[in-house]
């Protein structure tokens, strides 16, 4: 399940790196862009949920709670109190990983975009 959802999560930076390549600024605010963030924050707590299960750990309900609403902030207080300071180089990682799929997809995406015009 945890491979599942992290799949998930590189489909959805694919989505979001080519939405960022394709439309313009002025779409950001478009119900897309909110689905898109609303869906990327869910998985991610589904992926916690599923990881600390993994790990052996039971997740509070309201730090998997604070992971949808404010994921930038509660993402690295997950994987400090999953991992410990251990966790500070996991999430650099799980970061880059997404980040280097949304680019790759939005590069791909505007490569494609470029040759048909």
């Amino acid at each position: 399940r945890r491979r599942v959802t992290f799949g998930v999560l590189l489909v959805l930076a694919g989505v979001c790196g080519v939405r960022m390549a394709t439309l313009p600024e002025s779409a950001d605010n478009s119900p897309g862009a909110l689905l898109v963030a609303a869906a990327t924050s869910l998985t991610c707590a589904i992926w916690c949920a599923f990881d600390a299960r993994v790990l052996g750990k039971r997740a509070p309900p309201v730090l998997l709670a604070m992971v949808f609403l404010v994921l930038p902030i509660a993402l690295p207080i997950y994987f400090l109190w999953s991992r410990g300071l251990r966790g500070i180089l996991f999430g650099i990682a799980f970061a880059a990983v997404f980040l280097c799929a949304m680019y790759a997809a939005g590069f791909v995406a505007d490569f494609l975009a470029e040759s048909r015009s």
